[in-house]
């Protein structure tokens, strides 16, 4: 069995403030070649397992205790194996975990976010496969520089909110402006659905950055103005 003081020491460590050691379990078991330490997150599949030797053994030309374990999450993949050194690199492995199951919790908004802007781009491209060929109108095309100057302006207001460097601000603004003079060309020398395709694209490339995400409905609607108006013909 471990001693008390290390099961107080991971106890304490598992106390920061954001987390309570209440929300942990903590199991300790004897294994064929020592101890098995187990700690879970109990509110969700997140854990860290150690095997812990029942004696030193030589680690280049010193005597240490290595300790062999997975943890979930791991700092790339969501399980990981590793290995690690005596008490103090055993304490630093549980605080570290604990370190990474805060970042995955904190991230976990973020990412479903994601997927669910991921698959509003997915039904986009889908609804333009199905889109017969057509080409703008001279009305619809100031219509359509309306939507797109717009939305060019709000993006514009974006990035300047959130880069304080002028260089790097004029680099992302003169590049914001190419695109959208890029993609009001297309107005005239593409067809509704390659243009549809095209704007889809750029709003990818766009939610790359999470300052933008928020604009993904303005965007969307463009695209959705063109099906649903080639949809009525």
């Amino acid at each position: 069995m471990l001693r008390n003081n290390v099961l107080r020491a991971i106890s304490d460590i598992l106390s920061d403030g954001y987390f309570a050691s209440d929300d942990f379990e903590i199991k300790s078991e004897d294994g064929r070649y020592g101890e098995k330490l187990s700690l879970i997150y109990k509110y969700n599949t997140y854990y860290f397992t150690v095997s812990l030797p029942g004696a030193a053994s030589k680690v280049e030309d010193n005597l240490a205790y290595k300790i062999t374990g997975e943890m979930s999450p791991g700092y790339i993949s969501m399980k990981e194996t590793f290995s690690l050194l005596n008490y103090d690199g055993l304490m630093n492995g549980i605080k570290a975990w604990r370190g990474l199951i805060k970042q995955e919790l904190s991230d976990a908004p973020v990412i479903r976010a994601l997927q669910k802007q991921q698959a509003e781009i997915e039904k986009l491209s889908e609804s333009i496969r199905e889109m017969d060929e057509g080409v703008f109108t001279d009305e619809e095309i100031l219509q359509m520089k309306k939507k797109l100057d717009d939305l060019h302006i709000k993006m514009e207001e974006t990035i300047k909110s959130n880069e304080t460097d002028k260089q790097k601000l004029k680099k992302e603004l003169d590049s914001l402006k190419d695109q959208f003079n890029g993609l009001k060309d297309s107005l005239i020398t593409s067809d509704k659905k390659n243009f549809a395709r095209k704007l889809v694209s750029r709003i990818a490339a766009w939610l790359q950055n999470p300052d933008n995400r928020a604009l993904l409905k303005d965007s969307a609607q463009v695209v959705k103005g063109i099906i649903e108006d080639q949809t009525r013909k």
